[in-house]
């Protein structure tokens, strides 16, 4: 295939996006004639774009995914708002893949049983609009949930290979990675608001969040993936050097070329690999800077949950983790560990310990204890106000005045705790909805694992997702990780359950049969052989 066939066949442009194409250059060519500069440059390079998106949507979504740590570094004023990178690209994804569902009518869209999860969830915290105190802050806070929902039927809707179903697991893992490199590099150049630093003598981790615990909650998202495909690749690596070895020992009669391949192949896993595990311990240093108990609470769940999933091939883990222990414990009892790391560890069980803080004096060693036990009163206080459908979505902090505990005036914006938040917010329905929601997670996470059992790579992005769900579920015990956009990233790991479960394990299969995309393509975003392998579904 030709250069410029390959280019056509990638844009996956139609006789009728062609058409469009050209139309757009030249009114790219009049727009940078009758605006001059750089003013009519950028309004040509945004309508080409544009024009880009729609002819292939599922660019728009990994810019959606890669968008999130960095939101509210690139922001448009939209009138007297400011509107992040990450609502507009959500937007345009949308735009997009509406466009060509109009030029492809026979489509149908694809519906999973999590699918049914969110709507029973939207559904559940909507009733809660009956006994609301402020319809636009419900309005507001149903419609990040939606937004969450229409992610996650992008995500099972646009991708359709293993290849894109690789670049979106890229997408996901470069967000984490980034987010540690730069909270490692906070903490040790003390980069950062006075506030946040700790006893250690170094900053707590914040990243591009702007706050330790939210921010490790978002590298949450993202470690448990790296950390099960790194240590899969590494393996790949190793039974591809091994077989090389015994077949030269054994003088197997190949020609040079094979050879070359199989050494190709087993560098590329090494590299991938090495660079994984690299992420991964970057991620897991940003998450312990970040003095984040919460995180450290939800990363242990997580990590018994991925080991149990791996059945009786968790001997091996479960000796490493035994190692770990062991020396932590070894260290702790030699002193060798920071005095102020230990004591954050230790005051885990304060964290967990109901308490009435009425009356407490707070210090600067039990403040964010007796703090988060305040909230946590408030909460219940709502709760208790309405028990079957809350104070209303979204309310919790303009209602929080009405039930606060005295000497803490202001709200935080979420109760420290997911659980007893959305009861507060939605009372017995939302909260029900929510544990359906999380029931049906992780019934198809356990689907997914057992369907990939003979398929290390989709075994590996299975549990690497259960561990990203089962560590949220643990953080949410002391934060609200449904913020700031995180839905994206939850959403899109979600999807990974249904896609590891119906995508071809190789390319190959789905490409062999299917013409040059350049030359019979039916619409906007895909080629032919993907709109009959939907339509068969």
């Amino acid at each position: 295939m030709t250069l410029s066939k390959r280019i056509s066949a990638w844009l996956d442009f139609s006789s009728g996006s062609r058409v469009a194409a050209v139309l757009a250059a030249l009114l790219a060519g009049v727009l940078i004639a009758g605006f001059g500069g750089v003013r009519g440059a950028g309004l040509a390079i945004g309508l080409l774009g544009a024009i880009l998106l729609i002819v292939r949507p599922r660019l728009s979504f990994y810019l959606l995914v890669i968008s999130v740590p960095i939101q509210d570094i690139i922001t448009v004023p939209l009138g007297v708002i400011d509107t992040t990178i990450t609502q507009i690209t959500f937007t345009g994804t949308i735009v997009a893949w509406l466009l060509w569902r109009l030029a492809n009518n026979r489509q149908t869209t694809i519906v999973t049983p999590i699918t049914f999860g969110f709507l029973v969830f939207l559904w559940c915290i909507s009733a809660s609009l009956l006994t609301t105190h402020s319809l636009p802050d419900s309005l507001a806070e149903i419609s990040r949930w939606v937004v969450t929902f229409l992610v996650y039927v992008l995500a099972t809707n646009l991708i359709r290979t293993r290849q894109q179903m690789g670049i979106l697991i890229g997408c996901l893992l470069a967000g984490g990675a980034f987010e540690a490199v730069l909270g490692v590099a906070q903490a040790f150049t003390l980069a950062g608001p006075l506030a946040f630093l700790a006893n250690t003598g170094l900053l707590r981790a914040y990243g591009t969040i702007g706050a330790p615990n939210s921010y490790a909650g978002y590298i949450d998202h993202s470690l448990p993936l790296a950390t099960t495909l790194g240590i899969y690749w590494l393996i790949t690596w190793w039974q591809r050097q091994s077989v090389i070895i015994r077949a030269q020992q054994l003088t197997v009669m190949r020609p040079p070329s094979f050879w070359d391949t199989q050494r190709r192949m087993m560098m590329r896993a090494g590299l991938i690999g090495a660079l994984l595990i690299i992420a991964a311990l970057l991620m897991l240093t940003a998450v312990i800077l970040s003095e984040s108990r919460g995180a450290w609470v939800g990363l242990t769940f997580g990590s018994l949950g991925m080991v149990i999933a791996l059945g009786r091939r968790a001997i091996a883990p479960l000796v490493a983790l035994g190692i770990v222990v062991l020396v932590t414990f070894g260290a702790y009892q030699a002193n060798a560990l920071p005095e102020a790391l230990v004591q954050r560890a230790q005051s885990i069980t304060d964290n967990v310990r109901i308490f009435d803080p009425r009356g407490l004096v707070p210090n600067p060693d039990n403040f964010s204890i007796i703090e988060r036990m305040a909230q946590w009163y408030a909460a219940w206080g709502m709760f208790q106000s309405n028990p079957i459908l809350g104070v209303g979505i979204g309310n919790y902090s303009h209602v929080y005045n009405l039930f606060n505990v005295e000497g803490w005036p202001y709200s935080q914006g979420h109760a420290h705790n997911y659980y007893l938040h959305i009861s507060a917010e939605a009372g017995l329905v939302g909260l029900l909805g929510y544990l359906t929601l999380l029931g049906i997670a992780l019934r198809e996470a356990t689907r997914a694992v057992r369907r990939t059992r003979n398929n290390g790579y989709y075994q590996a992005i299975a549990i690497g997702s259960l561990g990203v769900l089962l560590t949220l579920m643990g953080h949410n015990f002391f934060e609200n990780l449904h913020v700031l956009n995180m839905g994206v990233h939850l959403s899109s790991v979600l999807a990974l359950f249904y896609l590891v479960r119906i995508l071809p394990p190789n390319d190959a299969i789905a490409e062999a049969a299917a013409p040059v995309e350049a030359e019979c393509n039916p619409g906007w975003g895909f080629s032919a052989a993907e709109v009959a392998k939907t339509e068969r579904e």
